[in-house]
C-alpha cells in the first residue's frame, strides 16, 4: 500500500493511505464515502499535454516534427459536478490553445480525462472539469477568524505533502481580494511544499485558497511571504467561468509608470492606440483616483485596472501641471493576451571532423521561441552551464544568455542587448528557460527587478509593466 500524503505538522508526520478509514482520533482524518481522507479524494494533479506542430531549426520550420510538452499543476475539486481549480501562472495561454489536452490524476493509476472550462486571467486560475472528479469536492473553510496556522499542500513527484505555516502577520489588499501572509514554516525540511500553486488548508483539511506567490522573507529560511487567492474568489471565478463557458479577461490601460515614483503614480509612457491615449492621459500626469478610490501606489493601479476587466468604463482623477482633471477610459483586453505562436527550436551542433582537433561533447539544444508580441519583452535566451556562467561572471553561477533582442520590442527599448546575462529577477535566480514562467508569476503586480551582467559588471533595472 503506497502513501499518497506526508503532512508534516509540528514535525509530526501523519501517514494518509488510500483505502484506509482513518481513525477518528486523527487530528486531520475526515473519512469520505470511499473511506479515504477528503484531501486524498479532493486534491488532484492536473496534467497538460501541449502539442507543438513543427520544430524550428535556424529560421526554418520543420513541419513534419511534433513536440509534446507535459506540464503539471496542483488542483482541488470545488464542486460536486467535478470542477477543479488550479493556479496555472504563466501557462495560461498554453492552456487555452487547441493543441492542449488534459487529464487529472487523484492517485497513481487513477487518471481520468479532463477538459479546460476557462481561465480567470485576473488571477491566473484555471478551471477544469472531469467526470472522475464528481462528488470529490472539498469542504470550504473561512477567513472570518484570524488564523494562527494553516497548511500548504503540494505534490512533489508522485506524493502529496504539506507543511504547517504559523502566521505571523496577514493583511488584505484593498484593490485585489487576496491575502498577504507572512509566516514561519513549522518544519523547515518540508518547505518545498510551500510554493506558488500550493493549496491552503485549515487545520480541519478545509479549503482556504491557492497560493499565487511564495518567496523567502528576509534572511531566515523558515520565514516566508505568501499571496493567497482566498476560497471566496475561487468560488466566484468558477461560477463566472462556468456561466459564460469560457475565460475571464483582465483589463488593460496601456501606460508605463515612472519607477522612481515609489509612492505615487506618474505616467512615464503611453502606448499608441491604447485606452490611455484615447482617453487623453499624457506623460507626466499623476493618477490620484480611479472610480473615486484613492490610488496609493503603482500596484494599486495595476490591480484595479486588471480587476476592472476589458470594456469597463473607468474614471480617472488626474493631476496635470498642478491642475486637477477628470478623464474617462474604456479598458480593453491586454494585447499580450492575444495568444502568441510558440515553437520549440532545435539547435544542432556542427558535425565533428578530424580537422577540428580533439573531439568535444556536443549536445542538441531545445528552447522555446515565441512570435513577437506587442507587450512582450521578445528575448531569445540560452541557459548557461556552470563553466560558461563563471566565464560571464554571473554571481549565481547560473543565468540566461540573451542571444538576440527583437528590434522595437520592450527589451530593446529598455536597453537590453545580445550578450547580456540575466541571472536574477524579483529575487528568483534563473537557470532554465522554464524559470521565466515562475518569474512572470511573481510579477503579477507589475514590477520586475532584473539583475544582469554586462561586460563583467553587475547591473540592475527596475521595470514597471503596464
Amino acid at each position: 500500500m503506497s502513501a499518497t500524503s506526508h503532512c508534516r505538522r509540528n514535525s509530526l508526520v501523519y501517514g494518509l493511505f488510500l483505502g484506509v478509514i482513518l481513525s477518528s482520533s486523527s487530528p486531520v482524518g475526515m473519512a469520505g464515502a470511499e473511506g479515504t481522507d477528503l484531501r486524498d479524494r479532493s486534491l488532484a494533479k492536473v496534467v497538460m499535454r501541449h502539442h507543438y506542430s513543427g520544430l524550428m531549426h535556424g529560421d526554418k520550420i520543420i513541419s513534419q516534427s511534433t513536440i509534446v510538452e507535459i506540464s503539471e499543476f496542483d488542483g482541488v475539486v470545488v464542486d460536486t459536478h467535478g470542477y477543479i481549480v488550479s493556479f496555472v501562472g504563466g501557462y495560461w495561454s498554453q492552456l487555452e490553445s487547441p493543441n492542449s489536452k488534459f487529464s487529472v490524476e487523484f492517485s497513481p493509476g487513477r487518471t481520468y480525462p479532463a477538459e479546460l472550462v476557462g481561465v480567470d486571467e485576473r488571477v491566473y486560475v484555471g478551471v477544469f472539469k472531469s467526470k472522475g472528479a464528481k462528488s470529490r469536492e472539498i469542504p470550504f473553510g473561512t477567513w472570518a477568524d484570524r488564523k494562527k496556522e494553516i497548511e500548504l499542500a503540494s505534490r512533489i513527484g508522485g506524493e502529496w505533502g504539506c507543511t504547517s505555516l504559523e502566521i505571523l502577520r496577514w493583511t488584505e489588499r484593498t484593490t485585489l481580494p487576496e491575502k498577504n501572509i507572512k509566516g514561519r514554516l513549522c518544519d523547515c525540511a518540508s518547505r518545498q511544499f510551500a510554493r506558488a500553486g500550493s493549496i491552503a488548508l485549515d487545520g480541519k483539511g478545509r479549503l482556504l485558497g491557492l497560493v499565487s506567490q511564495a518567496k523567502q522573507a528576509g534572511f531566515s529560511r523558515r520565514i516566508g511571504a505568501f499571496n493567497i487567492i482566498p476560497v471566496g474568489v475561487l468560488r466566484d471565478s468558477v461560477k463566472q467561468v462556468v456561466d459564460r463557458g469560457g475565460s475571464i479577461q483582465a483589463g488593460w490601460l496601456g501606460i508605463s509608470m515612472d519607477p522612481e515614483e515609489t509612492g505615487k503614480v506618474r505616467i512615464e509612457g503611453v502606448v499608441g492606440r491604447s485606452p490611455a491615449e484615447r482617453s487623453g492621459l499624457k506623460v507626466g500626469d499623476y493618477i490620484l483616483k480611479v472610480n473615486g478610490a484613492t490610488i496609493g501606489s503603482q500596484m494599486d493601479l495595476v490591480r484595479t485596472i486588471r480587476w476592472a476587466g476589458p470594456e469597463a468604463e473607468v474614471e480617472f482623477s488626474v493631476l496635470r501641471d498642478g491642475k486637477s482633471l477628470s478623464l474617462t477610459s474604456a479598458l480593453v483586453e491586454h494585447p499580450a493576451y492575444e495568444k502568441p505562436q510558440i515553437y520549440w527550436a532545435l539547435e544542432i551542433p556542427k558535425v565533428w571532423s578530424p580537422e577540428e582537433g580533439t573531439r568535444e561533447k556536443r549536445e542538441l539544444k531545445f528552447y522555446q521561441v515565441r512570435a513577437p508580441s506587442p507587450a512582450g519583452f521578445c528575448f531569445l535566451f540560452e541557459p548557461l552551464d556552470r563553466q560558461l556562467a563563471k566565464y560571464f561572471k554571473s554571481p549565481s553561477e547560473r543565468g540566461l544568455l540573451v542571444k538576440s533582442v527583437v528590434e522595437g520590442s520592450a527589451a530593446s527599448s529598455l536597453g537590453f542587448r545580445a550578450g547580456d546575462v540575466i541571472f536574477e529577477v524579483n529575487e528568483i535566480q534563473l537557470g532554465t528557460t522554464s524559470d521565466i514562467k515562475v518569474v512572470m508569476d511573481s510579477a503579477r503586480d507589475g514590477v520586475l527587478l532584473i539583475k544582469f551582467v554586462r561586460d563583467g559588471e553587475v547591473l540592475d533595472k527596475r521595470v514597471v509593466l503596464h
